[in-house]
């Protein structure tokens, strides 16, 4: 008896050890301040690699297997910044509804932020609020909110991994060091439960059949070829209080107002993970009686083989009508 229990404390020193030896390991991987790291040089995350400055200048993405927190600079290629400790849902999997203590995986960007002041001590100094649930998660009826990138009072809080209700924590300091990088509704933030990562070598061979998607969509645009238009909008499309068919008829009686339409798409950046897709860019427009200038931001689901929109944003920059004598007419909005 005596010798099994000496075997079984054996058992339960080396067990100690080896689990001490894991987390000294996942220290050396990550923490603030540690550079771009040499284990990852020359690769680059799958969902970046069509990514522009044009859309920002930085991005987030969460590995949830990992429980780290990246931050990517986009110039120029992009490139591992800093990697951050976090903790992420209690329970595995994609967050499908509300109290599932799951943590969202996707395409998010951050609408609001909350300070210190607003928040209770287990929030930290500061909270991202997430988009979700998206546009692509109502199309699968997810349901929940209340989603952040939050700090917390307890540093050791992010040692304990899926140690969250769905939220993204991290320490006060490393949320002081992101912040800075942070800007609403432009950082996207990108959540997975295993990064993947093609070579940087390999970058410029990435097919992205997206491109030639939009270049298709605007041919149609400007053709004011409503049939083919349409048909690169999926019947779950949303966006500005419309539907498909209301969409369908607010476009066919622009077309029948205008006598010409030519549009401009530029710095086109994407961002993808699995069959969805972020495309923005910066677009002009132009007909007989209208233009404008702006970011346009498209979200794309692939089916089937085939791309479709779901739904657009657009933030516009100095608008105009065009009267009769060919002079321009300032609005403040379109």
């Amino acid at each position: 008896m005596k010798k099994v229990k000496r075997i079984t404390g054996i058992l339960f020193i080396i067990g100690v050890i080896f689990f001490n030896q894991s987390m000294i390991s996942a220290q050396d991987i990550a923490g603030t301040g540690t550079g771009i790291e040499s284990d990852y040089t020359g690769l680059t995350p799958i969902n970046i690699v069509h990514m522009k400055t044009s859309d920002s200048p930085y991005a987030l993405i969460v590995d949830k297997t990992e429980q780290l927190l990246y931050l990517y600079t986009i110039d120029k290629g992009a490139k591992r910044i800093e990697s951050f400790h976090c903790s992420t849902g209690r329970n595995n999997g994609n967050k499908r509804e509300r109290g599932d203590l799951r943590t969202p995986e996707g395409i998010y960007y951050f609408n609001e932020i909350k300070e210190d002041s607003e928040l209770l001590p287990e929030y930290g100094i500061r909270a991202f609020v997430l988009n979700y649930p998206n546009r692509f998660d109502k199309i699968e009826n997810k349901d929940g909110f209340g989603i952040w990138l939050h700090a917390t009072n307890e540093p050791d809080r992010v040692n304990f991994p899926y140690d969250s209700k769905g939220c993204i924590v991290v320490t006060n300091d490393d949320m002081l060091r992101l912040s800075e990088y942070i800007n609403l509704d432009r950082t996207p933030i990108i959540v997975e439960d295993k990064v993947s990562y093609i070579s940087s070598d390999k970058v410029q061979e990435a097919n992205c059949d997206i491109e030639a998607f939009i270049k298709e969509w605007v041919e149609c645009w400007q053709g004011m070829d409503i049939d083919n238009y349409i048909l690169h909008y999926s019947r779950s499309f949303y966006s500005q209080k419309m539907n498909w068919k209301r969409w369908k008829r607010y476009k066919e009686r622009l077309f029948k107002k205008y006598s010409w339409i030519r549009v401009g798409v530029d710095n086109i950046s994407i961002i993808k993970r699995d069959n969805i897709a972020v495309v923005s860019f910066f677009q002009k427009f132009s007909s007989d009686q209208y233009s404008d200038k702006g970011t346009k931001r498209l979200y794309i689901v692939k089916k089937q083989d085939k791309y479709e929109i779901i739904k657009e944003t657009w933030k516009e920059e100095e608008p105009f009508y065009v009267n009769k004598n060919q002079q321009k007419v300032m609005l403040d909005g379109r």
